[in-house]
């Protein structure tokens, strides 16, 4: 009265729902950050990049805001060309202070 099965095959399974209790994203792209006004007081005449991005990220700024403040308010990049970008800046934050 045993019936043994070797393979069954489905070709259609319908779930209703899903319960994640967590999710590991690599890469998130984002067209746009705003930023109203981040004031940890500087001068970018006087405050290294680095320093500055310190300072925004010790207030819990992220490092796409942080690449966001860097760009409008007019720091260099180390090249002097192109705009920060969130992973330039967090490289730079990984590294000891000047």
């Amino acid at each position: 009265d045993e019936v043994k099965v070797d393979e069954v095959k489905v070709d259609e399974v319908k779930v209703d729902e899903v319960k994640v209790d967590e999710v590991k994203v690599d890469e998130v792209k984002v067209d746009e950050v705003k930023v109203d006004e981040v004031k940890v007081g500087s001068d970018p005449e006087r405050v290294s990049a680095q320093t500055r991005a310190a300072e925004l990220r010790a207030a819990g700024q992220s490092t796409r805001q942080i690449a966001a403040v860097l760009n409008s308010e007019g720091y260099p990049t180390r090249s002097g060309r192109g705009e920060w970008q969130f992973g330039t800046v967090a490289a730079m934050l990984k590294k000891p202070m000047n």
